[in-house]
């Protein structure tokens, strides 16, 4: 098992939810088809890890989110469901690859931080429902104020795609 420390925020800029923890990922050898729609037999055998807040608060989020993941020794996996209620006013608007802007599409946000608590570095995923991402490493950048140099020229190798239902929209 690995230990890795997350943060999904989603979708941020409607609803303003947040939750963050340490998490053991288990290890599976299966690979789910990444498509989106979350139907694997291998993620109907891990657990929903859901119960996030809005930003500031110990409130539970009108809309929830929820997610699984697992790792094969070369890939992490993730399966996201996030509950929208009105999914005919989904702000998805078109932005250039690389697009740091993203964020301001109804979407959602990782953060794989490998260092633990003292964050020195961390991994950023935003993606939007339409699954347009965009990939970034960051580095503390030595100053003891909390700052970040953002390296968006970094590319992950991920592989994302999404799917949209009647009341939610998926991400694998």
């Amino acid at each position: 098992m690995k230990k890795i420390l997350w943060s999904i925020l989603a979708p941020l800029f409607l609803y303003g939810l947040h939750s963050a923890a340490a998490e053991t990922v288990p290890y599976l050898s299966r690979k789910p088809a990444i498509d989106g729609k979350l139907d694997d037999a291998v993620w109907s055998s891990l657990p929903w890890n859901s119960g996030f807040t809005k930003i500031g608060t110990k409130e539970n989020a009108d809309v929830q989110t929820r997610f699984k993941t697992y790792h094969d020794n070369d890939n992490i996996y993730f399966a996201v469901e996030c509950d929208e209620p009105a999914m005919d006013k989904i702000v998805c608007k078109k932005y250039s690859p690389g697009s740091g802007l993203l964020w301001l599409n109804d979407s959602l946000e990782l953060n794989l931080v490998p260092d633990g608590a003292k964050v020195l570095s961390f991994y950023k995923f935003i993606a939007d429902s339409s699954g347009t991402f965009v990939d970034m490493r960051a580095q503390d950048d030595n100053t003891n104020t909390e700052k970040y140099l953002i390296y968006p020229e970094w590319e992950s190798g991920a592989e994302i795609r999404t799917a949209q239902g009647k009341d939610k929209w998926t991400l694998e």
